[in-house]
């Protein structure tokens, strides 16, 4: 494999790479029917599950319940076409893949907020996203940075806290288990008036186990590496009236991890703390056939990792987003719902550290402009959407064209290409000896095709797909600088079976 850097790319000859990979899915049973389902991700406005061009999946809350998982890394390996990586138990650094793409290319929201991060890791603090008051979660597979931006190359995570319901209820969880595990959470709902209040609190911990195998690695530390996490969630809305509504929202996630250096002495001590916290507030507002939703909103990782050792340092990362984001449905006649809004962020990361590496504080502002259009015409449906980014000195354009054709009540014929592009993080830019301020963003393009069967209680989809990757972001382990692969070529075929 030939490794060229983002500044120049050979023009004798394109180097590909070909990968085949086979995702199957496992099929769920649900108590509800979840063909009936109400999705968001998949355009940015509802519509029908069964009705998605873009192959996507819900979690409810009883599928997390059912599932015992207690974090979202354990309860997302279970869904078709993910994969995860993680470095030792609960709350260790993971990393995830959607369709073979990297957790780069692989959008995280949290109630319509991204989460990914703006340091030289450009990752997501998946490990510290506890259940406790998450409500549901929607997997959107495959390329929608049209509708998204940077970043849904692989495709779009999202994730929506707890809110309201006004029905007063209080309920307590409890459990215990090996390794000293012990978890407590608690979450009370209610309202006054036209005011509906959610509120949640958990707390985990566990012992753990020792994070490196101190038979292979006798210089680490064979302590057991413990893991601890306080999460918190508040929701409020107020009812104006039927056509208006407003709101807060309040999240917090701080885990506390141990880990092991293997090039230490035994009695180094290793800890990481991560707190994630996000507050946003919105306005819900409808007129006739015309729907507008504002939210304003920041989210924020903070990380601080101390070694005691040798080779010990203290460092802290620091990456926020401010986000601005409009969007607008307006019914047209017939099926068709025309979707268009506004962008805006402002990205900054702040470090600081004892090791060799010097500090670094840089920010940039990110903004775009999107507009679709989707619906029938007789038993053919169209999707469009198109998008304008600018991040940055950056600005690209991206775009999304998708076509079903029902052959009957119950099958349909889906396909889809769709265009990309993922802007590199600040970090990737600007990290005192790995950063090159040089890099170009990835470039994408997707095609798919498939066919989906809905029965009365089934969903089976099996797609094939084709992405081609240009100017891929890579980080060396030499720590030298950033480099790009020039072509990455992924094929698949994914496979859906949902039983509800």
């Amino acid at each position: 494999m030939k490794i060229f850097s983002s500044a120049a790319r050979p023009r004798s000859r394109v180097h590909r790479i070909y990968s085949l990979l086979l995702l199957c899915a496992v099929g769920s049973v649900s108590a509800q029917n979840q063909l009936g389902e109400v999705v968001i991700t998949a355009t940015g406005s509802e519509q029908l599950l069964s009705a998605t061009l873009a192959h996507t999946t819900v979690i409810t809350r009883q599928d997390i319940e059912r599932s015992q998982a207690v974090d979202l890394v354990s309860l997302l390996q279970r869904e078709a076409g993910l994969q995860r990586t993680q470095n030792g138990g609960v709350g260790s650094v993971s990393t995830l893949f959607m369709r073979g793409a990297p957790s780069l290319q692989t959008l995280i929201l949290i109630d319509g907020i991204a989460q990914n991060k703006q340091d030289a890791s450009g990752s997501v603090s998946l490990e510290h996203v506890m259940l406790d008051n998450v409500e549901r979660i929607e997997v959107v597979r495959g390329n929608v940075s049209a509708v998204y931006g940077s970043g849904a190359i692989g495709g779009v995570i999202q994730i929506f806290t707890r809110k309201g319901s006004g029905t007063p209820s209080i309920s307590v969880t409890s459990e215990l288990g090996p390794r000293g595990s012990r978890r407590l959470s608690g979450n009370a709902n209610g309202g006054v008036g036209d005011t509906t209040i959610a509120i949640g609190v958990s707390r985990l911990t566990t012992d753990g186990f020792s994070a490196i195998n101190t038979v292979q690695q006798p210089g680490a530390n064979p302590d057991s590496d413990s893991y601890e996490n306080r999460s918190f969630n508040l929701s409020v809305a107020h009812k104006l009236s039927d056509q208006h509504n407003f709101g807060l929202k309040v999240t917090s996630s701080v885990g506390e991890t141990a880990y092991d250096n293997a090039f230490g002495a035994a009695t180094d001590i290793q800890k990481s703390r991560t707190r994630l916290s996000q507050a946003s507030v919105f306005s819900d507002n409808k007129w006739s056939n015309w729907r507008s939703r504002i939210s304003l909103g920041e989210q924020s990782d903070k990380n601080r990792s101390a070694d005691n050792g040798f080779f010990g340092s203290t460092d802290t990362f620091v990456t926020r987003a401010t986000v601005l984001n409009w969007i607008n449905t307006l019914a047209l006649a017939g099926d068709w719902l025309l979707t268009a809004g506004l962008d805006k962020q402002h990205q900054r990361v702040d470090t600081t550290t004892t090791s060799a590496f010097a500090p670094y504080a840089v920010g940039r502002t990110a903004s775009a402009v999107f507009a679709g259009v989707e619906g029938k015409v007789s038993d053919i449906g169209l999707q469009l959407n198109a998008r304008h980014d600018r991040v940055g000195a950056l600005e690209e354009n991206t775009g999304y064209a998708g076509v079903s054709y029902a052959i009957s009540d119950r099958f349909k014929l889906i396909g889809s290409v769709s265009t990309a592009f993922n802007a590199p993080p600040l970090g990737y830019l600007f990290a005192p000896g790995i950063g090159n301020p040089g890099l170009r963003p990835e470039f994408a393009n997707s095609h798919e095709i498939g066919m989906q069967f809905a029965g009365d209680k089934q969903l089976l989809r099996a797609t094939y797909v084709d992405t081609r990757v240009r100017d891929q972001l890579l980080l060396t382990l030499q720590l030298l600088p950033l480099q790009t692969l020039t072509v990455l070529e992924t094929r698949a075929w994914s496979y859906l079976i949902k039983v509800s």
